[in-house]
């Protein structure tokens, strides 16, 4: 696992996450993580939005779609991987219906 991995400060400082934020609405889908997973300096992907779930980000909410974990020589390295994993992996997503509950007569 990648925390186990973390000993050092150096290491630490070069490892940066992306939070994949997620719209109001429920996530049908996702699709892309292996060809996500597959880019050079990605460590981990986790996808943490539960399938049929309604999501919302803070502070409406509490959700996130996942994270993306990576690891370069450089700053510049590491946002660049995460953008091209971001961008591989694909969240099919539909708004929330509203419910009208009848009022007692």
């Amino acid at each position: 696992m990648l925390a186990d991995q973390v000993k050092s400060l150096d290491w630490a400082i070069r490892l940066v996450s992306l939070k994949c934020k997620a719209p109001r609405a429920v996530l049908e889908e996702v699709t892309g993580e292996s060809e996500a997973a597959a880019v050079p300096g990605v460590e981990e992907i986790h996808i943490t939005g539960r399938l049929f779930d309604f999501i919302a980000t803070w502070p409406e909410g509490s959700s996130y779609l996942g994270f993306i974990f990576a690891c370069a020589e450089s700053p510049e390295r590491v946002e660049a991987a995460l953008r091209q994993a971001h961008a591989a992996l694909r969240f099919r997503i539909t708004p929330r219906l509203s419910v009208a509950h009848p009022t007692g007569a």
